[in-house]
């Protein structure tokens, strides 16, 4: 099959031979381009000159002599705009900046529609003041009167902002297509408008219009001069109900543009087609980097249906993969530096007049990876312990600094007092990060990162100097907010070289053999039906305003004109509810071709799969491998040695060393077999949930059996809503999913029972002091500074000592929280975890105590806590932890021994990574 850009160029060729001159090519976007050369150069073996390509865009702003605004420039000029009409009762700036842009979005989709305005605005006020009628003749609320001024006011806005933007020649996308087809109206065809500088127009790949760009399209077909390559296919297009033509169908039957038969590729080429789904975002991003290892890369396109998941799948590209163009950026707001700007505005948002910082912001800014490597993990430390030691709530700038003299010079910049007015203080952040750039740690991405936020930065500066409603620090943070938030960072590649790594709308008018498209779930492709807008549905259907159902049909065409010249697709999906991907169905879209594609075709094959990840990571990872300690290996240590250390970490290590280097060195995760059923880890969660939400109330008080009385029916409102959060109400309420929400109603009342007789046969005061408590510390190694981090379910005081107490929905016997010896706790795992826990708890006391430290089986709750003993003794002392911290040290001086080879434990029954 023939790409269709060659299709193009062999059309330009037949009807232009070699001179291209005068040939004008109008695309959607011009990513497609370098892509489009490519193909003239494969075509022509002789020298020659390029035709212009240009985008609708830039079409639009050559006709017009008008820019695109840039949205923040629109923001701050519509502000003004505003109140000048609204004068003393204008909302403050950083409440209009929560909908101004959502605003300015509706006025463009009003004029790239060409909706008469006067009509709509009249209508729109009369919609929402007949919304406020009652047959009650009581006086408007003080809200009822300012909701109906807004809407009587917005005509006002856009008449005012319309008339700036005139006199500045500039425009929202909108705007820019209706000055066009009024400039066009105006102009006509006379002998300087821009169609007489070209021979032949040709419109490439282009599928849902606006209603300008109908008519800029049906002007330049009556010139006889254009002509249209439309990219579809017969399955789509023939059928009436079909949303991927429904926009082409609507051409054909209304202009006389489309010239060009409809290709017949679904019908006549055979076709592989495979859904797969599987549990999580980590585990669809590792089944890609295992389908890529097979793969022609040069012919392969991976699409990001959720660009969001771009960091995981680069880190599962396997070793064949050398060459790799990424088409899309990097979200700036899932950088580090992105949490480390807000930091900083925290850090002198609570600075007080007296010359200090808060302690806790102070610590996260120290802390914070950007900075982290800079610092000496011992000065680090020594920080920490200073502040515990002496209680410090408040650090004196001057005091910390001669306290900590050999601090890099950023962090003295950052401690030192800002002045807080925009303007000045925005001046002392470009200060700062131009000192982040040149930090020794920084690498190519993080200066592409600091970059972006210098250039950001600036420009608020320079919005801080012109603008006098910038009037502090809270709304200046809450503005760069906004914008670092729409901010991605390039990433630098060869577009023809290697794999193409894509968003769905960048792969308009491109083909390729084989597609991976990752998170084909329902509510990301198509996107769910919400969309920022003041317009109500019904006003934007009598309108014929773009709804989320032409968005639907839109995302439906690239879909299936991807995959109309494609010989292979593989479609990932997230099948298993979770906090994070609460949505767990395939697209509709996958359904509907396993249901009409083979029919259609025969020669298609449509395949779901269950994905046996257990069994492709044996065969990927051979089981017999030793991975050998490269410098690879030793940086991804240190990122996780400052990010921190769990002991499920540490124990995956023990467990088999190559299970912990491809879980938390080369980032994937091991498969869990889930299966639309509630499994343990889920129904854990659930558990420690509705167990933290019973107790918080009670914590730093004594317990008393009276004071546990817990009404079952608000422990089962409860349960339900810790359900919900996993699963719809129709699939935890029958089957095995509803033993599983009995299961946990009858541990958690169960739980709270034996509580109560535990309080009521002890004569102890025992008093609950933190839940899911999170805990850390930083221990020392050679020239390491490594951070242990855990959270704790439950921290009991009883008559003065800490009790540490961790649940398990699990099975568990006594026996494996018996050791002599610390060593011992490397083969028996809960209590490893439980000597960490105590560590933790013993490092972060002021005054450490001898802890005690208890597992309850939540299935075992007869049984009641069982405590870790060691040499026989409950209560693990001083002498006990700092052996446990040898021990760790041991472990740890095991993982950085360059010498000893990562290898798999054939004896673990725990991995089944390897």
């Amino acid at each position: 099959m023939q790409a269709f850009l060659k299709d193009a160029v062999d059309l330009i060729k037949t009807n232009h031979g070699s001179d291209l001159r005068k040939i004008l090519v109008l695309v959607p976007n011009k990513r497609a381009v370098i892509f489009f050369k490519n193909h003239i150069a494969n075509t022509y073996t002789e020298s020659l000159f390029l035709p212009t390509f240009i985008s609708i865009d830039e079409f639009a702003a050559d006709v017009t002599k008008q820019t695109l605004a840039e949205p923040i420039d629109l923001l701050f000029e519509f502000y003004h705009i505003y109140k000048s009409i609204e004068k003393e009762s204008a909302q403050p700036f950083e409440e209009f900046i929560q909908w101004a842009a959502v605003l300015i979005k509706d006025f463009s989709d009003l004029d790239s529609q060409l909706v008469d305005t006067n009509d709509f605005f009249k209508y729109v006020y009369t919609y929402f003041e007949l919304q406020q009628w009652s047959p009650d003749p009581k006086e408007l609320t003080d809200f009822q009167i300012q909701y109906l001024h807004f809407w009587k006011s917005i005509e006002k806005y856009y008449i005012a902002l319309k008339k700036y933007l005139k006199t500045q020649q500039v425009n929202y996308q909108g705007g820019l297509f209706r000055n066009l087809l009024e400039t066009i109206k105006l102009i006509g065809s006379k002998e300087d408008f821009l169609l007489k500088k070209y021979d032949q127009i040709y419109c490439l790949g282009f599928n849902a219009l606006t209603k300008s760009e109908e008519q800029l399209f049906d002007f330049l077909y009556k010139q006889n001069k254009t002509t249209f390559l439309f990219d579809y296919d017969k399955f789509y297009f023939e059928s009436k109900q079909h949303e991927a033509g429904s926009f082409l169908r609507k051409y054909k039957k209304e202009f006389s543009w489309i010239k060009n038969k409809a290709y017949d590729y679904y019908k006549t080429e055979p076709k592989q087609i495979n859904a797969y789904g599987l549990n999580n975002t980590e585990d669809q991003a590792f089944f890609t980097g295992h389908l890529l290892t097979k793969v022609n890369p040069k012919k392969t396109v991976v699409v990001l249906a959720d660009e969001n998941t771009i960091d995981m799948s680069l880190l599962n590209l396997p070793d064949n993969i050398t060459d790799v163009n990424i088409t899309l950026g990097y979200p700036f707001k899932n950088s580090i530096f992105y949490d480390f700007v807000l930091l900083i505005f925290d850090l002198h948002l609570f600075f007080n007049t007296d010359n200090t910082f808060y302690y806790k912001h102070a610590l996260e800014v120290l802390k914070h990876p950007v900075l982290s490597a800079e610092i000496d993990p011992k000065v680090l430390s020594e920080i920490e312990k200073f502040l515990t030691k002496n209680n410090v709530i408040r650090i004196n700038a001057d005091i910390f600094k001669k306290q900590f003299s050999n601090l890099p010079e950023v962090v003295n910049e950052l401690f030192t007092k800002w002045d807080t007015k925009p303007a000045p203080f925005l001046k002392k952040f470009i200060n700062v990060i131009e000192q982040l750039d040149q930090l020794p740690s920084s690498n190519d991405l993080q200066r592409e990162h600091t970059f972006l936020l210098k250039n950001t930065v600036q420009k608020l500066y320079s919005y801080c100097i012109k603008h006098d409603f910038l009037e502090n620090i809270k709304i200046v943070k809450k503005l760069i907010e906004v914008l670092l938030k729409s901010k991605s960072t390039p990433f630098i590649g060869e577009p023809l070289k290697g794999l193409q790594i894509m968003g769905m709308l960048e792969t308009r008018l491109l083909d390729f053999d084989h597609v991976i498209m990752l998170s084909t779930n329902e509510g990301v492709l198509p996107k769910d039906k919400f969309e920022q807008s003041f317009i109500p549905l019904e006003i934007k259907n009598y309108f014929k305003l773009t709804t989320y159902k032409e968005r639907d049909s839109v995302f439906a065409y690239h879909f299936y004109r991807l995959l109309q010249r494609s010989k292979k697709a593989d479609l990932l999906y997230i099948a298993t509810p979770s906090a994070e991907n609460s949505n767990a169905e395939p697209s509709r879209f996958i359904q509907q071709i396993e249901y009409e594609l083979p029919k259609y075709n025969s020669n298609i094959i449509f395949k779901n799969n269950k994905v046996n990840l257990e069994k492709i990571k044996k065969e990927d990872f051979n089981t017999d491998a030793k991975v050998s300690k490269t410098n690879f290996f030793f940086e991804k240590c240190k990122e996780l040695f400052t990010r921190g250390l769990s002991p499920t970490a540490l124990i995956t290590y023990l467990n088999c060393p190559l299970d912990f280097y491809y879980k938390y060195i080369v980032g994937t995760r091991e498969d869990q077999e889930i299966d639309e059923e509630v499994e343990d880890r889920i129904l854990g969660t659930i558990i420690h949930n509705v167990l933290y939400r019973l107790y918080l109330p009670h914590i730093g008080k004594k317990l008393e059996e009276n004071t546990l009385q817990f009404n079952k029916e608000t422990i089962i409102k409860m349960v339900e809503t810790e359900f919900e959060e996993f699963f719809k109400k129709e699939d935890y309420k029958v089957g095995k999913n509803l033993l599983r929400f009995e299961l946990a109603t009858d541990l958690i009342n169960r739980f709270i029972k034996n509580e109560k007789k535990i309080v009521k046969n002890s004569n102890k005061n025992i008093t609950p002091v933190a839940l899911e408590k999170e805990l850390s510390t930083i221990i020392k190694f050679n020239e390491h500074s490594i951070k242990l981090k855990g959270t704790i379910d439950r921290i009991d005081k009883i008559d003065g000592f800490y009790e540490v107490i961790d649940y398990k929905t699990g099975q568990g016997e006594e026996r494996e929280l018996a050791i002599k010896t610390i060593d011992e706790s490397k083969e028996k795992h809960k209590a490893f975890q439980l000597l960490f826990y105590t560590k933790l708890l013993n490092s972060n006391s002021k005054t450490p105590k001898d802890v005690t430290a208890s597992i309850l089986f939540l299935k075992k709750l007869n049984e009641g806590y069982k405590r870790l003993k060691f040499e026989k003794k409950n209560n693990i002392d001083q002498a006990a932890i700092n052996a446990f911290e040898k021990e760790l040290k041991g472990i740890i001086d095991e993982l950085l021994n360059p010498d000893i080879e990562l290898t798999h434990n054939e004896d673990s029954k725990y991995c089944k990574y390897c």
